[in-house]
């Protein structure tokens, strides 16, 4: 499967172990990441509107130095996915989406039409983490209840598109005592990040988590069991 991700470090965070997990399970995948560190669905519209090459490729996890447009990006290979994502500051927010993620997606459509455009749910931040007491909230789950919202709201205006609900699983186990984060927002080194891969995959390729062996140092065989049922728990997956 062949996926493009309009993103910022959150799909980045995503991606991170996507292709080791995805090769154990026989599901091999291609991913490019178009990285602009906390790009919002604005910033990411008013990129295709002019034609701004200020992405950095991370082509299959690997930084390669390269800068494109978005246009440029979606023309470059035959798509199967292309995910579409809000930039955490403003998740909580339906109305700093819009008209952004409807001019996107039709944008998409003209400049990859064969592709499925699927949103991933992004995560709230941690408890006790300044960030989460600058964007006025005093509990992660508080936080995420309005992500949640918000991208229910984002999936309906897509027509009930689907969407990778990294968001959900992040919750459950932050409510359960794990360490989800590294520094109040982005996913904690190696446990979030497999979690959120999991996530990726079960989703998208309807990998069973169970199917998945690889895991990362520093996980050990019991953690990862724990994530599988976690994930197969919200996706409702064996």
């Amino acid at each position: 499967m062949k996926i493009l991700s309009i993103g910022n470090s959150f799909s980045d965070d995503a991606t991170a172990f996507l292709h080791q997990m995805a090769a154990s399970a026989g599901a091999p995948v291609h991913t490019v990441n178009l990285f602009i560190g906390g790009c919002s669905l604005e910033r990411h519209w008013d990129n295709a509107l002019h034609g701004t090459d200020t992405y950095q490729k991370q082509v299959d996890t690997v930084r390669d130095g390269g800068q494109i447009a978005l246009q440029d990006a979606l023309r470059a290979e035959t798509w199967d996915v292309v995910t579409l994502q809000q930039c955490s500051a403003q998740s909580v927010d339906f109305g700093t989406y819009q008209p952004y993620l409807d001019n996107l997606t039709a944008f998409v459509k003209t400049h990859a039409p064969g592709a499925e455009i699927v949103l991933h749910e992004t995560w709230a931040y941690a408890d006790g983490s300044a960030r989460l007491a600058e964007a006025g909230y005093a509990s992660h789950a508080a936080m995420f209840a309005d992500v949640a919202q918000a991208y229910e709201q984002a999936r309906a205006a897509l027509g009930g598109c689907r969407m990778i609900p990294c968001g959900e699983v992040v919750a459950r186990m932050a409510a359960d005592g794990y360490v989800m984060h590294r520094d109040g927002f982005h996913a904690s080194i190696p446990l979030g990040r497999y979690v959120l891969a999991m996530v990726w995959l079960a989703s998208l390729l309807a990998v069973k988590p169970k199917q998945i062996t690889w895991r990362p140092d520093g996980l050990t065989r019991d953690e990862a069991a724990q994530v599988q049922g976690y994930v197969a728990g919200v996706l409702k997956q064996g």
